[in-house]
């Protein structure tokens, strides 16, 4: 993979001991984190690149020649180091990983994990910079990387004191030193990534990050001219059909060059904020030139198969890596069943504000809003959408269950939940499995479409249901409850639970442990909803019933990466049952001779041979984006060709790429008519 030139970026690794990267998925995120790092390798001597994904991209995108080290961190590799930090006593370390009942804990326990992972990042950070050696960050996407950042303050608050307290406030002082750390994001010159990366730069400087610099990547060539709009309406006009379309595409580009300027402009309008862009750049030519590209429709399956195969879904989730266009497409298949007849909600899980966006809206919330603008197309059907809101499902899901308002009061007040339901990263999974269950206990829509989030966080969204019914098992609860009964076994209860509550406290803080105790007091009754919730959810995902779509684009790391989720979904039980790969090019064909003419008839149109000379040119301009296009054609036809072959015999549904430039909302219905055009 071609990694993009950073020299412009020098001061940057030159400067700091740490450089966090998010940026909407799909925009180049890990490709940039590998520039970075290894540029800093050429300049400092060694660098560390460090990802938390499930899929590990760098190590593809890094050499190991390079002088980059390659870390993923998680929650298996960080535990013991982090515990032996956090502990500082080696025998006491090794009897909190010894103990089932406080791994468990610390496993579902919400933000316990992202806290641990944390650490172990500010201690491999404090490790380099005393070897003068810099880390690059690969963040989750946008939303999540702020969430996940913010964990240590909300930590602080809720621990207050004990090692994890400690921890979270040495993380913090990394994240909010200016000198030492800052955030890079990255964009495409679209309008729903751009919109992302302003509410993104917003929120980042309220939380005292320091995020100034904003790299543009994939910004169009100029190979047409303004100039050349009035030749485009002729050859649009006077042409044969594979002429005219490439004539056609040639004025979206100009139209999606313009569109790209006026979204840069609004980056460069931001106050304290450097925008650097990258160009894009065309596909490498195929030995095949482009024949394969004909492969695609003998290959994919059949408007009429998606729609036969979510005619009879209760709930339809989309999954796949980010920037792929899962969000659109979720909607979009939200609308087909409305057009069926049914009463269809989309709902997406994303903290990010893309489905309003993709559905023209100023904002969701997380009621279901029924659509109105687009009735013509569901005539006997609805269509509603939502964002999820953590805290107030949560906060309802206590109001159902506690009809005493005095009561309810007590415990929405108690400030173990109040840090769970508005403070911690993981909620937002966590009551995704009650929106969910919320949903379809009500009986409300026929059809639920769900918008997980990019692959890895698609992932903690699977495995909440079981994290649910876990901590809030007897597994979990037993050992905080206290029991009045005198019989033995009660007693050997007790006994190893003060012992597993003792090894907590050493890890969490006493305080902590006894406001946990509390926790599980006050809600004892309830805990149990709170565990048949999480199972019945677990039973809906993997009810066979439920259809799993991967969504990828036609680019091979996104392929490969939609590869690993498909297999991690078939080990969690569920299985996809279809494939979807977006913004597919179309080569176009023109006949023999078919340019020539098209040049001596705009030459005619224009008059005099200066025309004919202008006219040349322009024509080789053209010829120059043809060729960009069937190169791009027969790369995409490769991938999906390489798609149909591992999902068969599942299907592999193709949608036409949508020129830059439409708004969302004409891009979504340019997209239904993309992949339903022919059932319709």
């Amino acid at each position: 993979m071609r990694m993009l030139d950073v020299v412009s970026l020098r001061p940057l690794v030159d400067q700091r001991d740490v450089i966090l990267v998010t940026g909407k998925g799909g925009t180049g995120k890990s490709t940039l984190v590998a520039a970075l790092a290894v540029l800093a390798a050429q300049r400092r001597g060694g660098a560390v690149a460090v990802e938390f994904s499930l899929y590990r991209r760098l190590p593809d995108l890094i050499a190991p020649e390079s002088g980059v080290r390659v870390v993923r961190i998680d929650l298996d590799t960080a535990l013991e180091p982090a515990l032996r930090r956090l502990v500082n006593i080696p025998m006491l370390a090794q009897a909190v990983l010894r103990n089932r009942v406080v791994r468990q804990f610390i496993r579902t326990s919400p933000a316990m994990r992202e806290m641990i992972v944390l650490d172990e990042l500010r201690a491999l950070v404090d490790e380099s910079t005393a070897r003068r050696v810099p880390v690059i960050v690969d963040l989750p996407a946008t939303g999540h990387a702020l969430s996940f950042l913010d964990t240590p303050r909300a930590v602080h608050r809720m621990f207050r004191i004990g090692p994890i307290a400690h921890a979270a406030e040495r993380v913090q002082r990394l994240l909010l030193d200016g000198q030492r750390c800052e955030m890079v994001t990255i964009t495409l010159p679209e309008e729903l990534p751009v919109n992302e990366t302003i509410e993104l730069l917003r929120k980042a400087r309220q939380m005292g990050i320091a995020a100034r610099m904003v790299v543009v990547n994939q910004v169009p060539a100029m190979l047409l001219h303004a100039s050349d709009r009035p030749l485009l309406e002729i050859l649009q006009r006077e042409s044969e059909e594979a002429l005219a379309r490439l004539a056609l595409a040639a004025q979206s580009q100009l139209d999606g060059l313009d569109h790209a300027r006026k979204q840069i402009e609004r980056l460069r309008g931001l106050e304290n904020t450097s925008v650097v862009e990258f160009p894009a750049r065309p596909p490498a030519p195929t030995p095949d030139n482009g024949r394969s590209s004909r492969v695609v429709e003998r290959s994919v399956g059949s408007a009429a198969d998606l729609a036969t195969l979510i005619a009879d879904a209760r709930l339809v989730v989309c999954v796949g890596p980010g920037g792929v266009g899962k969000t659109t497409l979720s909607a979009l298949l939200a609308l087909r069943q409305a057009a069926a007849g049914r009463r269809a909600l989309v709902l997406t899980i994303d903290p990010a504000r893309r489905l309003a966006d993709a559905l023209g809206l100023l904002e969701l919330t997380n009621d279901p809003m029924e659509l109105t603008g687009f009735r013509k197309m569901h005539p006997t059907g609805t269509l509603s959408a939502l964002m999820l809101d953590p805290t107030a499902t949560f906060d309802h899901m206590i109001a159902l269950l506690v009809p005493d308002p005095a009561r309810r009061g007590a415990l929405l007040s108690n400030r173990v939940y109040q840090h769970i339901s508005r403070s911690l990263s993981g909620t937002l999974e966590y009551m995704a499995v009650e929106r969910v269950h919320e949903l379809f206990r009500t009986g409300r829509y026929d059809s639920v479409v769900l918008d997980t989030p990019p692959t890895g966080s698609a992932v903690d969204f699977l495995e909440a249901p079981d994290r649910v019914a876990t901590f809030f098992s007897d597994k979990i609860t037993r050992w905080f409850m206290p029991t009045a009964a005198p019989s033995w076994s009660s007693r050997l209860w007790s006994r190893a639970g003060a012992a597993a509550t003792s090894l907590i406290g050493r890890v969490a803080g006493p305080s902590f442990v006894d406001e946990t105790v509390g926790f599980f007091a006050a809600f004892s009754d309830l805990l149990g909803h709170f565990r048949s919730r999480g199972e019945e959810v677990g039973r809906l995902l993997r009810d066979p019933r439920t259809v799993f779509l991967v969504v990828c684009a036609p680019d091979p790391a996104r392929m490969v990466e939609a590869q690993v989720i498909s297999e991690h979904l078939a080990d969690e039980g569920c299985v996809p049952r279809a494939f979807i790969v977006n913004r597919v090019e179309e080569a176009f064909w023109p006949g023999p001779g078919e340019i020539e003419r098209a040049v001596e008839r705009a030459a005619a149109l224009l008059g005099g041979q200066e025309e004919r000379e202008q006219t040349r040119a322009f024509m080789d301009r053209l010829e120059k984006l043809r060729r960009q296009q069937e190169s791009a054609a027969a790369l995409h036809a490769t991938v999906v060709e390489a798609v149909r072959e591992f999902a068969a015999p599942r299907p592999v549904f193709t949608v036409p790429r949508i020129p830059v430039g439409e708004t969302p909302r004409d891009s979504l219905l340019a997209m239904y008519l993309g992949l339903f055009a022919r059932e319709e």
